[in-house]
């Protein structure tokens, strides 16, 4: 804008000074001569100033656009080291994930084990209170047979008695038992004949 401005007031005054000098173009051509050189070295000095002023705005525009691509390149190293940042915060997470799944697994196994053993255990400590009462009773057993041992009566013919009365007394139940199913037949048949 500003070069443009400039530009167009160097432009403006040689214009001006055209119509100026044409004007009187009754002069001798020395004269005229000596205005077009006047004109020419004037056009000149606002070309050479235009001149000036274009590579100041070129350069002013270059060093702009060099600390844009610094900051460009800046931008790019921070949003370079932002996606790092992001990938490793993704690597982690991810093999979070995974000892979280891993370490669930784990302790799942440890209480399905501790259940197993839970289990053994009880199952152990009902066998031993088992065998403890099997060797109280065996013991109770042993101290009765030893106290019988000792205290112990010779009563051999009173038993072989006592065993051939019982077989005796049961023979008789049994010659009762028939005896009255034959009488009760009897019954029977009376009252059929009757």
């Amino acid at each position: 804008g500003a070069r443009a401005s400039i530009a167009s007031s160097g432009t403006a005054k040689f214009r001006g000074m055209s119509k100026m000098y044409n004007g009187r173009e009754s002069l001798s051509p020395i004269l005229n001569r000596r205005r077009a050189e006047v004109r020419f070295r004037e056009a000149e000095l606002a070309h050479d100033q235009n001149i000036v002023q274009m590579r100041s705005g070129i350069a002013e525009l270059e060093r702009r656009m060099q600390k844009q691509q610094q900051h460009m390149q800046k931008i790019d190293k921070e949003v370079l080291s932002a996606e790092l940042t992001k990938v490793k915060y993704k690597v982690r997470f991810d093999k979070a994930e995974q000892r979280i799944k891993s370490l669930s697994q784990d302790l799942s196994h440890a209480y399905d084990k501790i259940a197993t053993l839970l289990g053994d255990r009880l199952r152990a400590e009902d066998a031993k209170a088992r065998n403890d009462a099997l060797v109280s009773y065996l013991g109770t057993i042993r101290s009765a047979d030893l106290e019988n041992e000792f205290n112990f009566l010779p009563n051999r013919e009173e038993v072989l008695q006592l065993l051939h009365c019982h077989k005796r007394s049961n023979a008789n139940f049994d010659t009762l038992d028939a005896l009255e199913a034959e009488v009760a037949n009897k019954i029977q048949l009376s009252r059929h004949i009757e």
